[in-house]
């Protein structure tokens, strides 16, 4: 979930994205056998103090920007591979700031295959070979072509839906058009004001948010900061609950995390239709 962009894009000024991506690289290092032996043993550990890090010290460095000491700055690079899995090198050279195209890249470049963006779990070699190509997410190769296929089949089959026309399965590359980004004339695209507004207007809102230690599309870590931002009332604070997955940016990918997501969604219903 995504609901104000200033924690997912970075520009020169603002380096929000990088203190909350942080998080979720440690878990997907730690997913892929990247950590230390100390981290990996226990990722519930390993997580927390990672964010106790990312918006701590690692936030502080980065806020200094060109006036952070070199002692301080070697400091952060080697927190930051401890807790990436990535090389001091790389870290160095991005200058402490790590993005999802280079985390995705480099993480097992050893392997000479990328990591998801979508789902950090999937893994690939890039079509376009190892250096110097355009981002390549693996998720969507192995996702897909089965969703894809499995829809066309329902709509034609089962509900009797007949078209020749174009199924497109995203906005990218369609004849969408262009993106109204509302808001964003503004500043950076949001919408967390508009429902901390439904919210306080309507206080039988309640919300549900279902996240993924994965995902690099819409990071955990990003989403908390936010609800923790809406300057809400006390009494409408518990209209927002959290739901966290062993997944990526779709939760349901994989058995355990689908049951786990339908018995919070049926959980959540109920608790809400009593309420």
């Amino acid at each position: 979930m995504v609901l104000n962009f200033e924690t997912l894009e970075d520009t020169k000024t603002n380096d929000e994205p990088y203190i909350y991506l942080l998080p979720s690289f440690t878990m997907i290092a730690g997913y892929h056998h990247k950590l230390s032996p100390d981290l990996a043993q226990d990722m519930n550990k390993a997580r927390k103090e990672s964010e106790e890090f990312a918006s701590g010290a690692y936030a502080q460095a980065l806020a200094k920007g060109d006036s952070l000491a070199p002692e301080e700055r070697q400091k952060i690079i080697e927190q930051v591979s401890r807790y990436t899995g990535l090389s001091k090198e790389i870290i160095d050279e991005a200058d402490l700031r790590i993005d999802v195209r280079k985390f995705t890249h480099y993480l097992l470049i050893d392997q000479k295959v990328r990591v998801g963006r979508l789902d950090a779990r999937f893994t690939g070699p890039d079509p376009n070979g190892l250096l110097d190509t355009q981002f390549y997410d693996p998720t969507g190769s192995a996702t897909g072509p089965p969703f894809t296929s499995v829809f066309n089949n329902y709509v034609r089959t089962e509900l009797g839906y007949k078209t020749d026309m174009p199924y497109n399965v995203s906005a990218q590359g369609s004849s969408f058009g262009t993106w109204d980004w509302g808001s964003a004339i503004q500043g950076f695209p949001d919408t967390a004001s508009a429902l901390r507004q439904a919210i306080v207007k309507n206080p039988y809102l309640k919300v549900l948010v279902m996240e993924g230690y994965y995902d690099l599309a819409t990071p955990y870590f990003a989403a908390n900061y936010t609800i923790d931002h809406l300057n809400l009332p006390a009494k409408y604070r518990s209209n927002i609950s959290t739901a966290t997955y062993e997944s990526g940016h779709m939760v349901y990918l994989a058995g355990e995390s689908l049951k786990k997501m339908k018995s919070d969604q049926s959980s959540f219903m109920e608790k809400t239709a009593g309420s």
